[in-house]
């Protein structure tokens, strides 16, 4: 699967990181993790701060 990078934000000493792949979907993932995918930054920043994400995929 090839990523293309969208965009990466630092956020309380973590690398969230927007990506897209092969079939133009858009994902997020923290720290390099793929096992876990967030559909948006801000679900990413929820789990941060040791909230539930609106929605986690796979």
């Amino acid at each position: 699967m090839k990523k293309v990078i969208v965009k990466e934000v630092s956020y309380k000493g973590h690398l969230i990181t927007k990506f897209e792949d092969d079939f133009h979907q858009e994902f997020v993932i923290i720290d390099n993790d793929e096992s876990k995918l967030y559909d948006s930054i801000a679900d990413a920043k929820r789990v941060i701060r040791g909230e539930q994400p609106i929605c986690e995929i796979g």
